[in-house]
């Protein structure tokens, strides 16, 4: 279990498998929405928070459920300067992980046959060609 204190939230909070665990409770804080908590900082004031910014903050990670099937002989890597939001596969699949649980995304065809694809970096959307993504991986 990994303390949420070094994030400025109370002492008594604990991250647990996904989870958040309450030593004073003793027991899983319950979500207010889905990975969203809301769980008071070092001053004693509520915060609402979610598994996003806690994994962000703590271990410089993107928290996101990941149920996607691999293809067979398939191996996905992070593409560069997305922040691990985005991974490509060596078979031409892109993967999102910007919202709670990844999703395979699909290409749009361009007029000229390319496949372009629109990726969300640090709030700006781009138009990427799938062929430039799955290089840049």
């Amino acid at each position: 279990m990994q303390s949420l204190k070094e994030i400025g939230l109370a002492d008594y909070y604990y991250l647990d498998n996904d989870k958040i665990y309450s030593l004073k409770k003793q027991g899983y804080v319950k979500e207010i929405s889905e990975y969203r908590y809301k769980l008071k900082n070092e001053e004693g004031k509520f915060k609402s928070i979610t598994l996003k910014e806690i994994y962000r903050r703590l271990y410089n990670k993107v928290f996101c459920i990941d149920n996607i099937e691999l293809l067979e002989n398939e191996i996905f890597k992070e593409i560069k300067d997305t922040n691990g939001n985005y991974e490509a596969s060596n078979l031409g699949r892109i993967k999102s992980k910007i919202g709670n649980h990844a999703i395979i995304l699909k290409p749009q065809i361009t007029k000229k046959g390319y496949q372009r694809l629109q990726i969300y970096v640090e709030g700006h959307k781009y138009n990427k060609y799938l062929h430039t993504l799955v290089a840049s991986a």
